[in-house]
């Protein structure tokens, strides 16, 4: 989800069903630490979608932006930080009773308003609760 001044991801831990918040705060995004705040709550669905819009002002509405199945971290490049998701996968095979995947699609978010990158725009992704389902 994100807005013009913050960007908010929701993750879902598979094993328990439990959802996390991760907020990045996008006027702080071109410092020299990562502008982000893990709240320490967990949620079931409907609180997550209610913590979402306790963080959504009228002002700068939080909008659904992409889902995808991993974040696989950050980078600072000389334009601020960007975030690295993988968006789409597909099992290949078994190892030691261990599912492998191959990354199908990725996505490089800024966290400085505007966000996506282009490559992000031009391929949509599935939504968060099913790519989630899908995940390992």
């Amino acid at each position: 989800y994100e807005s013009a001044t913050l960007l908010v991801l929701l993750g879902r831990k598979r094993a328990s069903g439990a959802w996390r918040v991760l907020r990045f705060n996008r006027s702080r995004a071109e410092g020299e630490t990562l502008p982000a705040v893990e709240e320490p709550e967990e949620y079931d669905a409907a609180g997550a979608h209610a913590r979402i819009a306790a963080l959504s002002t009228r002002e700068t509405p939080l909008t659904y932006s992409f889902g995808a199945v991993a974040l696989l971290g950050a980078v600072r490049f000389l334009e601020g930080y960007y975030l690295l998701f993988v968006t789409r996968l597909e099992p290949v095979g078994i190892i030691a009773g261990h599912s492998v995947f191959r990354v199908d699609d990725t996505a490089m978010v800024s966290i400085k308003a505007g966000g996506f990158s282009s490559a992000a725009r031009a391929r949509p992704s599935p939504c968060v609760g099913d790519a989630a389902a899908s995940a390992p």
